[in-house]
């Protein structure tokens, strides 16, 4: 509309304008209309298996029955990248720049912020607490081990496992997690890798050797005097 009266044109970019905030708020309130319904313990919606992490030592390990539902877990809900074989090649084969931003990193590989916000009003609905990263692949989440049972089906129980010990050998560790992969509505497993965090089981120790003490002796020399405490050259 070239030779449109520049009200007009005003009022049909105001009405695009609305429409468009109109479709992203509906859309919004039919994900938290869906996720409300998930969360109802009455709901019938299908979930699907997603994978989590250290479920064998816990297999290995000896129940001691159920995890305290007040038990603090904080989990990371980890994505799918977008376009993941162009940036796993662009990596693999150096990558040279143009570098990106968080946001545009996001944009490019993350994942679709009205998906995010359909995950944590999910989790929400339990009483899980959540934040989104700025590179879209990873939610992060806190709550309790009964709202992360509720949330994802699972039920968290304890276990006495045996862990790395420091220079070798291994120690008794007491620890809580799933054996069972947690389950999501169907519609937010396909872009979900992995829920990392369901166990606070930990391999990892330090080997690192304490440093034996060294006794310096102050000395004096070519006139020169060295306060108690302080070293010389040949000290270090």
């Amino acid at each position: 509309m070239p030779n449109a009266h520049p009200i007009a044109r005003f009022t049909k970019r105001r009405v695009i304008s609305c429409a468009l905030s109109v479709g992203v708020a509906g859309a919004l309130i039919a994900v938290q209309g869906a996720t409300a319904s998930a969360a109802s313990s009455n709901s019938t919606s299908p979930t699907v298996s997603v994978a989590q992490s250290n479920v064998a030592p816990l297999a290995a390990g000896t129940p001691l029955g159920t995890t305290d539902p007040n038990t603090p877990v904080e989990i990371s809900v980890i994505l799918r990248a977008q376009n993941w074989n162009f940036l796993s090649s662009r990596v693999q084969n150096g990558w040279n720049g143009p570098y990106l931003s968080t946001a545009q990193f996001a944009n490019q590989y993350g994942q679709s912020p009205l998906l995010i916000a359909a995950i944590q009003l999910y989790l929400k609905a339990f009483g899980i607490k959540t934040n989104a990263l700025a590179d879209r692949l990873d939610i992060q989440a806190t709550g309790t081990a009964g709202q992360f049972n509720k949330a994802l089906g699972v039920s968290l129980k304890n276990f006495r496992i045996k862990a790395p010990g420091i220079h070798g050998g291994f120690k008794n560790q007491t620890v809580f997690g799933s054996i069972t992969n947690p389950r999501v509505p169907s519609q937010f497993a396909g872009p979900i890798l992995a829920i990392l965090g369901l166990t606070n089981y930990s391999p990892f120790v330090s080997n690192a050797k304490t440093a034996t003490g060294h006794k310096v002796n102050v000395t004096s020399s070519a006139g020169t005097f060295f306060p108690a405490g302080m070293l010389t050259p040949a000290d270090f």
